[in-house]
C-alpha cells in the first residue's frame, strides 16, 4: 500500500511540475465559424410532422368506415346508396398511410401528394352529398331510427370537414417540398 500512495503523490507532483512549465500554444479551441448541418431532402416537410397528421387521417378514415356500417344497417339514403362513408374512409386511410410512410421512404412523396389531393377532392364531394342528404330533414323527424341516422350523418359530415382541414396543409406542404427538391440550388 505504501508504494501505491507514493505513486499517487508522484503523479500529483508531476502534474504540478507540468503546470508550472506549460509551453502549449493552444489553451482552448474556439471555432472561427459554425458550419451549417447538411439538410436532408425532406427536412422541411418532416419538421411539420406529416406522420402525426397521417395517423389522424387513418383514425378519421377508420371511424368514417365504422359509421358507414352503422348507416348501412339503419336505413337507405343517398349517402348509403353512393357509399360515401366507405369511399371516404378508404381514401382517408390510404392517404394517411402514405403520409406516415414519407418519413421512412422519401420516394413515396409524389404518391403522398396525389393521395392527399384526391382525399381532399373526395372529402369535398362527400360533404356535398351528405349535405344534400341532410337537407331532407322532414323525412328524418318521423321515425327515431331515421333521426339517429341523421345524427350519424352529421358526425360523418364533421369528420369529413376535419379531414379536409388536415389534407389541405399536407397537400400544400408536400407540393412545396417537391418543388424545393426539383429546383436547382
Amino acid at each position: 500500500m505504501a508504494s501505491f500512495a507514493g505513486a499517487a503523490t508522484d503523479d500529483t507532483i508531476e502534474l504540478a511540475d507540468e503546470e508550472e512549465g506549460d509551453t502549449t500554444l493552444l489553451k482552448r479551441y474556439e471555432p472561427a465559424a459554425m458550419l451549417p448541418s447538411r439538410r436532408g431532402p425532406l427536412e422541411m416537410l418532416l419538421k411539420k410532422e406529416p406522420a402525426a397528421l397521417g395517423a389522424l387521417q387513418i383514425l378519421i378514415g377508420t371511424v368514417n368506415f365504422g359509421l358507414g356500417i352503422v348507416l348501412a344497417v339503419s336505413s337507405t339514403s343517398l349517402v348509403t346508396i353512393l357509399k360515401v362513408p366507405f369511399v371516404t374512409g378508404f381514401v382517408f386511410v390510404f392517404s394517411g398511410l402514405f403520409s406516415v410512410l414519407v418519413k421512412m421512404f422519401p420516394r413515396v412523396l409524389p404518391i403522398c401528394l396525389r393521395m392527399n389531393f384526391g382525399s381532399f377532392l373526395i372529402a369535398g364531394l362527400g360533404m356535398v352529398v351528405i349535405s344534400v342528404d341532410l337537407s331532407f330533414w322532414t323525412v328524418y323527424t318521423v321515425h327515431s331510427i331515421n333521426k339517429i341516422s341523421a345524427e350519424v350523418k352529421g358526425v360523418i359530415l364533421c369528420l369529413t370537414l376535419l379531414e379536409m382541414c388536415i389534407t389541405a396543409p399536407l397537400t400544400f406542404w408536400t407540393r412545396t417540398q417537391i418543388r424545393h427538391i426539383k429546383a436547382p440550388e
